[in-house]
């Protein structure tokens, strides 16, 4: 039976409800830990007992909060053990590091959280969530493009990583931000001082002026020369009509374009307006 170890931070009221709906409803046999408030206060050698802990657990759930020590401690620690991860908690306060494993979107509903808790407890197989090898970058975004089904059940994060392993392979340099989505862009390329924004959207959808409005000030806030938006869909004439109009260097990249120029990126850098 699955021994789990719950890290999240007492101050959270949030959290606590959700280790407690956890705790009613075990398994028999099941065992779950998690760290003792008492112990974080009055304990001695807390983190070789909290290790201890972990040691015997083969699940670590973690409600996710990088501005706990306590809980970045036992994250680290547990992904040094190799520990199946649970992480709960908003997509945007994950880093990037982090966003492969299996991720729960924080919620108020708390029997949402514990369903899909549950899936990822008692099942051997996430069956709605299809494993992507995102080195195969060309294959994946060719399916993309072909296969309506394939976008629809692939998650942001799984896009993201798909067009971040193409660029990967393009000789480029990427840099990402730990929280990319309160930042305005998702990678940024040193080399070119160039901030690149993905966007994953439905293929009846249009990336709209806003979008390029919003990479723009993002630009201006970083002093940043060229920007680059790369669509999973087509951009309205607005957007591009905008773009042709404006001092600053901005790209508009389909899924279809980064086909045709692969191997070949650095001519997007090499267009000069006129």
């Amino acid at each position: 039976m699955n021994s789990i170890y719950i890290s999240y931070s007492y101050n959270d009221i949030l959290a606590r409800d959700i280790v407690e709906a956890l705790k009613s409803s075990l398994l028999e046999n099941e065992t779950i830990y998690y760290p003792d408030r008492l112990l974080f206060e009055y304990g001695q050698d807390i983190k070789q007992q909290l290790m201890e802990t972990i040691n015997k657990c083969n699940y670590f759930i973690c409600i996710f909060d990088n501005s706990n020590p306590n809980i970045m401690f036992e994250l680290g620690y547990a992904l040094g053990k190799n520990k199946n991860i649970i992480l709960i908690g908003e997509y945007s306060d994950i880093p990037y590091d982090l966003k492969d494993f299996n991720y729960i979107k924080r919620s108020d509903n708390i029997n949402e959280v514990l369903i899909e808790l549950n899936k990822r407890l008692y099942s051997d197989i996430i069956h709605d969530r299809e494993v992507i090898c995102y080195s195969e970058y060309r294959e994946n975004i060719q399916r993309v493009v072909n296969e309506q089904d394939f976008l629809d059940k692939i998650s942001y994060q799984d896009f993201e990583k798909i067009v971040y392993e193409y660029l990967k392979a393009q000789n480029l340099y990427i840099e990402y931000p730990l929280q990319s989505k309160d930042n305005g862009y998702d990678f940024f390329i040193p080399k070119r001082n160039c901030l690149v924004e993905v966007k994953k959207y439905s293929r009846n959808s249009k990336i709209s002026l806003s979008v390029i409005r919003a990479i723009l000030g993002t630009m201006f806030e970083m002093n940043v020369d060229r920007g680059i938006i790369i669509s999973s869909s087509e951009f309205t004439n607005s957007a591009i009509n905008f773009v042709q109009g404006l001092k600053q260097e901005i790209t508009l990249l389909t899924l279809q374009d980064l086909l045709k120029i692969d191997g070949n990126f650095n001519s997007v850098f090499n267009k000069q307006k006129h």
